[in-house]
């Protein structure tokens, strides 16, 4: 995606690195541009509410995308999970994930670590995450698979 014969200026747009996704927010002060064709605008736009991975660095950390700013995207080292049915917020999985990851150590065992730590795509997909139960409901937490 950055390299400099794809680098055209033509379909230049915002984007998301793994530095602009914080614990709980996205940070919009450094935000780079870069080409993206008309056949991955879909693929890579970002929309309210979608729950972005850190894949790279500090592995796990996780924040929602509110809009900050008008059409980004983002780039391939960030999962990107869109909720699927109401089952479970991206709050809750956003929470949930600054839990497990720092203070329970719930998937400390995940990131692949042979050079630089980094959180594959089916690796995440495997993840167990609890879900709550809906309101009014005594039942316990159920949990399902990210996919």
């Amino acid at each position: 995606m950055l390299s400099p014969v794809s680098k055209t200026d033509k379909f230049s747009k915002p984007y998301l690195r793994n530095t602009n996704v914080q614990w709980g927010r996205v940070d919009i002060f450094d935000i780079y541009e870069m080409d993206f064709s008309e056949s991955s605008y879909d693929r890579y736009a970002l929309i309210f509410g979608d729950v972005l991975i850190c894949e790279g660095g500090e592995i796990g950390r996780t924040a929602i995308w509110r809009d900050e700013i008008d059409e980004c995207y983002y780039q391939k080292a960030i999962h990107r999970l869109r909720p699927r049915d109401g089952r479970i917020s991206p709050e809750f999985f956003s929470y949930h994930m600054m839990y497990a990851f720092l203070i329970g150590k719930t998937y400390s065992e995940l990131g692949t670590t042979t050079t630089i730590a980094h959180l594959p795509g089916m690796k995440l997909k495997a993840l167990l995450v609890p879900v709550p139960p809906s309101s009014g409901s005594r039942q316990n937490c159920n949990h399902f698979r990210v996919y």
